[in-house]
């Protein structure tokens, strides 16, 4: 009984990592709109703020984006917070052109980082399908084990079902059934 109501909680949690995970539009859209509104909000910062701070923010954003969302929104919120940054944090202010290496180097290094996490965060949601998948099959198992405790009927069950003997071969290369003779081998 224990076993069934863990294996139907097993499912439930299955089902619902895959409403997450196929929430993939809902990931897009913030992926797109996330990054553009935090730069916004940080706007105002941009004489006092460095660089740097603004780019370790925007990983924030897309750290969120991607533990939330999928890998592909993942993705596209770097390349929206890089883009972003450029716009609004790097000479000249809004062009999309950056002319310091400094720069260059803090916008590439959002977008590696912020795909290097996008990865993580999917590898992390498969793993933890995963292990509730494998708890589920774990549930089973113990329900069958707590069946045979129970079980007082001494009928036997075969070990392996089948209904062809197995074989091996002896030194020779002969067929020899598991337990008996040679095939083809006298009786005397």
């Amino acid at each position: 009984m224990r076993a069934a109501a863990s294996l139907i909680d097993t499912r439930q949690e299955v089902s619902r990592m895959a409403r997450f995970l196929y929430s993939g539009r809902v990931a897009i859209a913030a992926a797109l709109v996330a990054p553009v509104a935090v730069a916004a909000v940080l706007l105002p910062l941009r004489a006092s703020w460095s660089n740097t701070n603004v780019a370790l923010v925007l990983v924030v954003v897309v750290v969120a984006v991607a533990a939330l969302g999928t890998r592909v929104a993942g993705a596209v919120a770097a390349l929206s917070a890089a883009a972003w940054f450029d716009f609004f944090f790097t000479r000249p202010y809004e062009r999309f052109t950056i002319t310091k290496s400094a720069d260059v180097k803090t916008a590439v290094l959002l977008l590696l980082v912020g795909l290097a996490v996008s990865q993580l965060a999917a590898r992390a949601r498969r793993l933890r399908v995963i292990a509730i998948t494998d708890a589920g099959y774990l549930a089973q198992i113990h329900g069958t084990a707590e069946l045979t405790k129970t079980a007082t009927s001494r009928v036997r069950v075969p070990a392996r079902p089948s209904a062809t003997p197995r074989i091996r071969r002896d030194r020779d290369g002969g067929s020899v059934p598991l337990g008996g003779r040679a095939m083809g081998a006298s009786n005397g």
